[in-house]
């Protein structure tokens, strides 16, 4: 329309206002057409906006510029998506521009969000092949993330043989943790105190664990806190600075630390952070990587190491020239990985 109205007025202009008494003509006709077709629309899209507030915008990272929303999803966020593969050679270039015009794209993607962002990266392809989530992600540092899985606890039955082990607390090996409870309760030997934190996080709901988490880092990071005592006692008084004050929207969880910090779970949570700070950025990457890469293949395992191979995967495999016949999808998904390398 607009290129319609252009045209009109550059090329029929001087002949309207010689005959702005005639009503003939087609020119004149169109114009007002065009005039009455913009007049629609801008009501129709004045009438959609107000219809559709509690719509869902399906956008690309690209067409997102410039626009907020509230809550945003960023999908599919794997490292074979964010940043992409080149086709030719099946790899993401490391160096020149490319990468990083895609880490700063990631970037605006995720400043979209004015309230909350959701990533969300595939654990498994079609195949199921494990999968890898973006790399930038392991570049926002690790007191803003709140990495959460199936929030309903699912019964798996235990598999004897090649599983990973994982050391509950309470004893009960049927459960398989949500990746939520799982954050920052890894048990590395460099830190220690792995119990204590994981007893620690579990006081609070899924939504507030963050809070506690950022509260704790933030002043952790700090030389004249580096004692779990006096880190404690920094809490305490910057909990009571912020329940009077007014701005503070997540007092009610502030309101449950307070009581908490005096006992030792705590103080072993505290400890932990300190250690967990004092650890160089490469190598606190590292870890997070291993962690994330534990759950992620003990999930899928247990889930894959009782279900039927798919018609998919047999497939592939005689594709591929194996002979096997796999007994389940976990051990489908191995032999898949060993002829691939072959």
């Amino acid at each position: 329309m607009d290129d319609v109205s252009d045209f009109l007025s550059t090329h029929f202009s001087s002949s309207i206002e010689r005959s702005k008494t005639e009503e003939k003509g087609c020119a004149s006709t169109l114009q007002a057409f065009t005039d009455y077709i913009s007049l629609r629309e801008t009501e129709n899209f004045r009438s959609r906006k107000e219809e559709n507030k509690n719509s869902i915008t399906l956008t690309t990272i690209h067409q997102s510029k410039g626009l907020e929303w509230d809550v945003v999803f960023i999908v599919q966020a794997n490292d074979s998506e964010i940043p992409l593969l080149h086709e030719y050679n099946g790899t993401v270039k490391e160096a020149g521009s490319t990468l990083e015009e895609e880490r700063r794209l990631f970037y605006v993607a995720m400043t979209r969000a004015r309230k909350k962002l959701y990533i969300l990266h595939v654990t498994v392809d079609s195949y199921h092949q494990l999968q890898q989530p973006s790399r930038f992600l392991r570049e926002i540092p690790v007191h803003l993330l709140e990495v959460q899985g199936e929030e309903i606890v699912r019964k798996i039955p235990q598999q004897p043989s090649g599983d990973i082990a994982f050391d509950d607390p309470e004893g009960d090996t049927s459960i398989e943790k949500p990746i939520a409870e799982q954050n920052e309760t890894f048990a590395y030997p460099e830190l220690g105190q792995g119990c204590l934190a994981n007893d620690f996080l579990k006081r609070f709901e899924i939504d507030d664990r963050s809070v506690v988490s950022h509260i704790f880092h933030q002043w952790a990071k700090k030389q004249a806190f580096q004692n779990p005592k006096r880190l404690l006692d920094k809490i305490s008084f910057v909990i009571d600075e912020r329940i009077r004050g007014k701005g503070y929207k997540r007092k009610d969880v502030l309101r449950k630390l307070k009581p908490l910090l005096s006992g030792d779970e705590a103080l072993g949570y505290a400890q932990y952070v300190i250690k967990w700070e004092k650890i160089p950025i490469e190598k606190r990457s590292h870890l997070m990587r291993e962690r994330q890469e534990h759950f992620q293949k003990q999930r899928i395992e247990n889930s894959m190491g009782s279900l039927e191979p798919t018609a998919k995967q047999i497939s592939y495999l005689r594709n591929l020239g194996c002979t096997i016949t796999p007994m389940s999808r976990r051990h489908a998904s191995h032999l898949i990985e060993e002829y691939k390398s072959l």
